[in-house]
């Protein structure tokens, strides 16, 4: 069945593998062609993406190997499609080891989830990188093998400032059930150990470093090599115009062959995210930018100061259902956002569908609210208005959040042996 699953899920790809989105003619190709006309590897020593170093490492790789860069591309980020659902097989068998089938199911509807097949296989983004990685943080973290978790992650951070989304439930997951802190320090080695590849090749660690927060405060862009300047995608990078430190709003780099365009956007604080931010005004003060920060930390430490207050250990699958409100919650407060920053939240909601039932109302909410916002960037076609997706991601995020108080005020029951065993390691 797995295997059927598979196959499945690559062939939806395949009618998608000849569309080139506006993000793959602005950035991905000119990115490739400069990394091929330096010789691959040599390459990453020049200052040209505002990609951080793994993901231009990979793309390095693909200029050694005889493949049409579209698809090599793709390929990439597919691959890291097998290994998100991969992961996601694996936790909900440590959340749910009594079962044989919702794993399965759990690889089945990740794999073929429409966002995800969308954004590697149409759209040529590599979300599932960062994605991926985190799911493998949090399988690591349901095991209690925190050492690992915290590399894996580092190395998500490493791939794309978006992996922040994880941060909260990963800190929160180490505190409240009591695992080795001093596991959160291999984060950092990993993430510079990541940039070594750039570093042999001349460029200095100082010039990587500041990538991330060019990117939040520079929506203009960290430049292109060989003069191709493009608008960058603040928070996370490589997309239009509109980041996390200001900028023009959801401006798309352009339509037309073979999809991509992306409709210029009329609201503040808000890239084509369906977040709250849609329904102010297109003049609103940036006051209102300081306040969804304010709220999105607040947020944060409010679940953390209560996990924590309740002095009691987190369940598998409350840990599950933790990391799947705070992924989705993070990116619904914060500004600048863009569609795509919901990638993460969407998926762990589909994996906790198979723990608590009710989070199919999530998942299906969260679904509709971002699969209108990607098609109005690849097909430049208005499915809901952004003010009524963001209704819907609300909708979503407080549904999540009211599922996971009242799992969690339940009088805990007698669990599966397993289970128990797992939760004593």
């Amino acid at each position: 069945m797995l295997a059927t699953l598979l196959v499945v899920g690559l062939a939806a790809r395949v009618p998608m593998l000849s569309q080139q989105s506006g993000d793959y003619r602005a950035f991905l190709l000119p990115w490739y062609e400069h990394l091929a006309q330096a010789g691959g590897f040599a390459g990453l020593g020049d200052t040209f993406s505002n990609y951080n170093t793994p993901y231009l490492v990979l793309l390095a790789v693909l200029t050694h190997l005889p493949v049409d860069p579209l698809v090599g591309v793709k390929a990439v980020s597919i691959a890291f499609d097998v290994l998100l659902a991969g992961f996601a097989y694996g936790i909900v068998r440590e959340v749910r080891p009594t079962t044989r089938w919702l794993p399965v199911v759990a690889f089945g509807a990740t794999l073929c989830l429409p966002t995800v097949v969308l954004n590697s296989a149409w759209w040529a983004q590599c979300d599932s990188i960062y994605a991926s990685l985190c799911l493998g943080s949090l399988y690591l973290l349901l095991r209690r093998q925190t050492a690992l978790a915290c590399v894996l992650f580092g190395l998500a951070f490493a791939f794309k400032l978006q992996a922040l989304f994880f941060l909260p439930a990963l800190v929160v997951l180490v505190l409240v059930n009591r695992q080795r802190l001093r596991g959160l320090v291999l984060v950092p080695v990993t993430f510079l150990a990541a940039l070594v590849p750039a570093w042999l090749a001349g460029r200095s660690m100082v010039s990587q470093l500041l990538v991330y927060p060019e990117q939040v405060a520079n929506p203009s862009g960290a430049g292109a090599g060989g003069g191709t300047a493009r608008t960058a995608g603040g928070f996370g990078g490589g997309g239009r115009g509109g980041g996390f430190g200001g900028g023009t709003p959801g401006a798309g780099p352009g339509g037309g062959g073979g999809g991509g365009g992306g409709t210029a956007s009329t609201h503040s604080f808000t890239s084509n995210a369906p977040t709250w931010y849609s329904w102010l005004p297109a003049d609103a003060s940036t006051t209102w930018k300081w306040v969804g920060l304010g709220v999105a930390v607040a947020v944060a430490l409010a679940f953390a100061v209560w996990l924590l207050a309740r002095r009691r250990r987190l369940a598998p699958g409350e840990m599950l259902l933790v990391a799947a409100t705070l992924s989705l919650a993070v990116p619904l407060l914060l500004p600048e956002m863009h569609e795509r920053y919901f990638y993460l939240g969407e998926v762990l909601a589909v994996v906790a569908v198979l723990v608590d039932r009710r989070f199919l109302v999530v998942a299906a909410l969260m679904q509709v609210a971002t699969l209108s916002t990607y098609w109005s960037y690849l097909r430049d076609a208005t499915v809901l208005d952004l003010e009524t997706a963001s209704v819907l991601a609300l909708a979503a995020a407080v549904a999540a959040t009211a599922v996971l108080v009242l799992r969690l005020r339940r009088v805990p029951r007698a669990e599966p042996a397993a289970e128990v065993a797992l939760a004593r390691a």
